[in-house]
């Protein structure tokens, strides 16, 4: 694995930010500045670059910088496990606070493979063994 220890984050969003890593190009140069304008199949990334050079490329968790038609390119596998137990909506829909992302709390605990961000994490360092 890799560890970045100075790294800068280029967007407050995460699909502009990690495009930006994906590709090497700022958001704006690509038209990535919001949460829907993904990598698309005509696109240089990184992924794609390890994967022509005959790299097998396991991505693993939350897909959410490459189109449809780019994942295939850009990877040999994908593994969506992602996602935490957080509980329920602090608010009812139409409530003010409903979209403020304000849960209960969930019942799994973060070190529990039931835990799709922690699974995505186990699997990697099997995969990596």
């Amino acid at each position: 694995g890799v560890t970045f220890m100075n790294h800068i984050a280029q967007h407050s969003e995460c699909s502009p930010s990690r495009i930006a890593m994906l590709t090497g190009r700022y958001m704006h140069n690509g038209g990535k500045r919001t949460l829907t304008n993904l990598i698309q199949h005509w696109e240089p990334n990184y992924l794609r670059w390890l994967k022509d050079s005959g790299y097998y490329v396991l991505f693993i968790g939350k897909n959410d910088a490459y189109s449809i038609q780019a994942t295939p390119l850009a990877a040999n596998e994908w593994v969506g496990d992602i996602g935490v137990s957080s509980g329920n909506n602090m608010y009812k829909y139409g409530e003010a606070g409903y979209y403020s992302f304000l849960y209960s709390g969930g019942s799994v605990y973060g070190n529990d493979t039931k835990n799709g961000d922690y699974k995505a994490v186990v699997t990697a360092q099997q995969w990596l063994e």
